[in-house]
């Protein structure tokens, strides 16, 4: 499986596109530099070691021990270019999963899965019209 890069810079070496996502693991492609990190999973913050990665039509993604949650890794990516933050206290209504906002930005909250939770509420506005 193709590595993704971030776009962000590397927090060692500052160097641009040349963070990688690799599994549960960020590093530097950088011969000089030695930034290495691991992440939890992004929507119950537990651990992922041990965590099976599987392709599918939208890329690699992991299915979490603890939450049960399919995550992909272009998610992480998106959530780490867009420096976002996921909010477990702050539910989404429609489909009860954790909401993601920007800390420095007067952003609201908005559903970590949200392709998912506008496909339910679209569903149920549509199943509440009245003929």
């Amino acid at each position: 499986m193709e590595p993704v890069f971030i776009k962000l810079s590397c927090p060692s070496c500052k160097e641009k596109n040349t963070v990688k996502i690799e599994k549960n693991r960020l590093s530097c492609t950088q011969e000089k530099c030695d930034f290495s990190a691991s992440f939890c999973c992004p929507v119950c913050d537990s651990l992922l070691d041990g965590v099976t990665y599987f392709q599918d039509e939208l890329g690699e993604y992991f299915d979490c021990h603890d939450c049960k949650n399919k995550v992909h890794i272009k998610r992480v990516k998106h959530l780490i270019d867009n420096k976002l933050s996921v909010d477990p206290q702050v539910r989404c209504e429609y489909c009860q999963g954790p909401t993601v906002y920007r800390q420095e930005a007067n952003m609201s909250h908005r559903c970590f899965f949200f392709q998912n939770a506008r496909a339910k509420r679209v569903f149920f506005q549509v199943g509440s019209v009245n003929p």
